[in-house]
């Protein structure tokens, strides 16, 4: 979909049983997360995998991932779930690698990201 007229401008197979949460990195990759496999990343300027359902990247070393977004300073975060104990959110650094996380609660399945802006 183009972010700017909200048009379909195409349509790529390929991202496995039940891909989940969809966050853009600042380069313009497309990064795809699904339980039971990890986060997928897509270059649309080549319209590949840099990683695919079969070698998907494992934050934590765990391949799932519940919930993806960047910050407004271009840092990619990916909700590591549990269900059981709590979860983790992992920082992620350039080659989207866990480089520092932060406790959660128990079954997370969202991440968001808003500017705050003062109002006087």
């Amino acid at each position: 979909v183009n972010p700017a007229s909200g048009v379909e401008s195409g349509y790529f197979a390929g991202f496995g049983d039940f891909p989940g949460s969809v966050a853009v990195a600042p380069d313009g990759r497309v990064l795809v997360g699904a339980w039971g496999v990890g986060i997928m990343v897509w270059d649309p300027a080549t319209t590949s995998f840099q990683n695919g359902p079969d070698n998907a990247l494992a934050p934590l070393g765990v391949a799932s991932t519940s919930g993806l977004g960047f910050d407004g300073s271009g840092r990619g975060y990916a909700l590591v779930p549990d269900c059981v104990e709590p979860s983790v959110v992992a920082r992620l650094n350039d080659s989207f690698s866990a480089a520092d996380t932060v406790s959660v609660g128990i079954c997370p399945v969202a991440i968001a990201f808003t500017d705050v802006l003062d109002v006087i």
